[in-house]
């Protein structure tokens, strides 16, 4: 349905769904309209009398049904047509992936060659010149480059600096500084760590450093804590935190704290997101060890239904999987998340429903979580390990 698809006569989605249901039941069909041009592009066979749907009509069945909720009143082709142009859009953003990944290979240590997939799935969401872009990344990774540690952390940095169009002349020396603070604090992933600090505020006060040290004890990580850091001052935000801490702690799924900080962060309403959140995990969890977080990702951005959240997400596994962007099913769905995590946010709306423009931060943010709290873990087991549940935080 979703290649080289015809235009249709103006039968609508709920016509074509009750059409195919019927005759894969083997009920008489109803709609002469509908099935005649259900009949011409190989979707059922037999007779209205007598209908069998086809391999065809299965297919189309599926996704009919899949989007039902919001596209039952659309005709037919309308959905054709964004089926068609979604994929498309993966697609090449898969395809561009595939040139960061061969474009900044090179120039990246070896140890964190295989953490630049996601990266790269990154830079091709942006939409922006690939050239330009690598030229960018370079930039900035000579000057990370510098800041010494571990290069998986800088790789995380430099990708936060980038996403944010921080002007790193001015950002270099105070990040600098912080960094070496992080350190004496105890961070093995400082580069990361001061990023998401400083670009929450271009200058990072003593406070800042000692919220990060209590936050640490909260979240899993350096980065967790650099962010938990930056909403501890912000008294709605942190409610929500402990608020959706609260509501999955009973949760049997990993990265609770983490799901619960990412969701704060991009001021989702706990009493209107978390029905959400955990259906879409649960539709995940079969195929992710991470599912709250993957859930929490995809449902903060995007205003579809769990069920269709995940198709697409499969969708987009399968185009990373047809580019080899990476070497083993955990992966590719990793990298589907971040393609679909990288529609603009009016892929699926009405003019009316447009989302606004997401903040610098928040960009960062996402990025953030799916580099060290989706990915990172599939390459290195070390990093699955979540802290021990501890009462929620309160502002200092």
């Amino acid at each position: 349905m979703a290649r080289g698809a015809q235009t249709l006569s103006p039968i609508t989605c709920q016509e074509a769904r009750g059409v195919l249901t019927a005759s894969a039941n083997g009920t008489p069909v109803s709609s002469s309209d509908a099935w005649t041009e259900l009949l011409k592009r190989g979707a059922v066979e037999g007779t209205p009398a007598q209908p069998a749907i086809t391999a065809i009509g299965r297919h189309v069945l599926a996704e009919l049904e899949t989007r039902a909720y919001r596209t039952d009143s659309w005709p037919l082709d309308r959905l054709a047509d964004e089926l068609t142009r979604v994929l498309s859009e993966v697609e090449g953003t898969a395809k561009n992936a595939q040139y960061f990944l061969s474009d900044l290979g090179p120039i990246t240590p070896a140890e964190a060659v295989p953490y630049l997939r996601i990266v790269s799935v990154g830079l091709a969401n942006r939409r922006e010149t690939p050239e330009d872009l690598a030229e960018r990344f370079r930039q900035v990774w000579g000057m990370v480059e510098v800041m010494g540690g571990d290069s998986r952390d800088r790789l995380v940095g430099a990708e936060l600096l980038i996403a944010s169009a921080a002007s790193m002349s001015q950002l270099y020396a105070p990040m600098m500084t912080t960094v070496e603070s992080l350190r004496s604090l105890g961070a093995s992933r400082a580069v990361s760590s001061a990023a998401i600090l400083h670009l929450e505020s271009p200058g990072v006060e003593p406070a800042a450093l000692e919220r990060w040290q209590s936050a640490r004890a909260i979240v899993p990580n350096d980065e967790a804590a650099a962010l938990l850091a930056t909403i501890m001052g912000k008294p709605e935000q942190l409610r929500a935190f402990e608020e959706f801490r609260r509501l999955l702690a009973n949760q049997p799924m990993g990265g609770r704290t983490s799901a619960a900080l990412y969701l704060a962060s991009q001021s989702v309403d706990p009493s209107e997101g978390i029905d959400r959140v955990l259906e879409t995990a649960r539709l995940l969890a079969p195929r992710t060890r991470r599912p709250l977080l993957t859930a929490s990702l995809l449902t903060a951005e995007h205003p579809l239904s769990p069920a269709e959240l995940v198709d697409w997400v499969l969708k987009a596994a399968e185009a990373a999987a047809r580019c080899q962007l990476a070497s083993q099913p955990d992966e590719f769905l990793a990298l589907g998340i971040a393609l679909v995590e990288g529609l603009p946010r009016a892929t699926f709306a009405s003019e009316a429903d447009k989302h606004p423009e997401a903040s610098k931060l928040a960009d960062a943010t996402t990025l953030l979580a799916l580099h060290s709290w989706v990915y990172r873990p599939l390459l290195d087991p070390a990093f699955e390990r979540e802290v021990a549940p501890t009462p929620p935080t309160t502002s200092p």
